[in-house]
């Protein structure tokens, strides 16, 4: 196993994806932070709301970095499956199981990567878009709650997202679903049944970064607890399928 995993490192260490995709949710969360700072100061300068309450909203906008960890997840997967190397990947580990534990771990040190990333960038940009607008970022226990939320939810992500491709297999399909469902089906959702919402993926990962914005969602600890079982479904689904169908 020690050999699988040293092998996804250094596949993660020698590949361009990986900083790319950090770029760019990076500066996704700094733009979002940059674009809802004006409304919400102006909202604490009206008395309308509390800085602190400005200040996690901000913060909280660093759970961009989750859906990149998603789908950073699934083409590492599914680019063997593009590729038709699988098979092989497969023989060299002896069993679809153990590579499937490989490539867990090496999503997940990837994941760990876009919670540096999500939360950092929301951090710096919480804090540069509120000097600019004359008031400092409020670095109060729920802040770091939350930062801690975006960090441990996005380093989740990658290997769900992994267990998701390995599912569905086609990249196309796997990133296309990831963010059909994110973007869309979970929205739509939550606005028709936010009781329903709460127990879905994004669900669990809201209560993470502690997005309380509806009565329905989850403690944050319930949270994990429901994401955790999220990724262990799909761990035995993935087994499954593999197991079921052919690898080319």
């Amino acid at each position: 196993m020690s050999r699988l995993f040293r092998a996804e490192l250094l596949r993660l260490a020698s590949g361009r994806m990986l900083p790319a995709l950090l770029v760019v949710a990076a500066f996704l969360n700094a733009l979002a932070i940059v674009g809802n700072a004006g409304p919400l100061v102006d909202g604490v300068h009206a008395g309308q709301t509390t800085l602190a309450a400005t200040s996690h909203d901000l913060l909280r906008l660093g759970f961009g970095a989750l859906l990149f960890a998603t789908l950073y997840g699934a083409m590492i997967i599914t680019s063997e499956y593009r590729h038709g190397s699988i098979a092989r990947s497969v023989f060299n580990a002896g069993a679809p199981e153990r590579l499937m534990v490989s490539k867990a771990l090496g999503a997940l040190v990837g994941g760990i990567a876009f919670g540096i990333a999500g939360a950092a960038s929301a951090f710096g940009a919480a804090a540069i878009v509120l000097t600019v607008h004359g008031e400092s970022l409020v670095l109060d226990r729920e802040s770091v709650l939350i930062l801690v939320g975006v960090f441990a939810v996005s380093a989740l992500a990658a290997p769900w997202g992994m267990l998701i491709g390995w599912i569905v297999r086609s990249q196309t399909g796997a990133l296309g679903g990831i963010m059909a469902w994110t973007l869309l089906a979970e929205s739509a959702i939550l606005a028709l049944a936010p009781s329903v919402a709460r127990f879905l993926p994004g669900g669990a990962e809201s209560s993470i970064y502690r997005d309380f914005a509806t009565a329905d969602t989850l403690l944050c600890p319930w949270g994990f607890v429901l994401f955790a079982g999220w990724i262990a479904l799909a761990a035995v689904a993935a087994t499954v399928v593999t197991r079921r169908r052919d690898l080319t």
